[in-house]
Order: structure tokens, then C-alpha cells, then sequence
């Protein structure tokens, strides 16, 4: 998920004390935690947004879905997301 990627960039850095890294250890926790909570569909476009890199646009197409409702539903899945967290 997300997580893993945020990860990965967290171990990248240097010169970070064990605090922070126990911090950021935390966090991921809670981010795949309410990741976890979403529903599929909320799930997918918030990974395919942030974890995937991709524009509103690519989003769409690639659920198939318009570019209005590409943007409603991120708008719903971040709103949840933030919620759970």
C-alpha cells in the first residue's frame, strides 16, 4: 500500500534518529490501518492518485470511470481517509 512506499523513502533518508523513525513507524501503521478501513473502490483511487502517481485524467481511464466522478470519488476517498485517520 501506501505505507510501503513511504517506507521505503523513509529509509532512504539519512541521518534520521531512531524518535523519528519510530514516529514515521507509527504513522504508516495508522495510514495502512485506515487504508485497510476504505472501501475497495476508495482504496484504489487514492493508491492510483498518490501511490501510483497518476493525474486525475489517468485515474479516470483507468477505472473506466468520467473525469467528473474521478474527481468525486478522490474527493469522497480522501475525505474518508482523513476520517479514519
Amino acid at each position: 500500500m501506501i505505507a510501503v512506499a513511504a517506507r521505503d523513502a523513509s529509509r532512504a533518508r539519512e541521518g534520521r534518529g531512531a524518535a523519528a523513525t519510530s514516529n514515521e513507524s507509527e504513522l504508516l501503521r495508522a495510514l495502512d490501518t485506515a487504508m485497510a478501513r476504505l472501501r475497495a473502490q476508495d482504496r484504489d483511487v487514492l493508491l492510483l492518485r498518490f501511490y501510483g502517481n497518476k493525474s486525475v485524467a489517468e485515474v479516470a481511464a483507468e477505472l473506466e470511470i468520467s473525469i467528473d466522478a474521478a474527481k468525486k470519488r478522490f474527493a469522497r476517498s480522501l475525505d474518508a481517509l482523513r476520517q479514519a485517520l
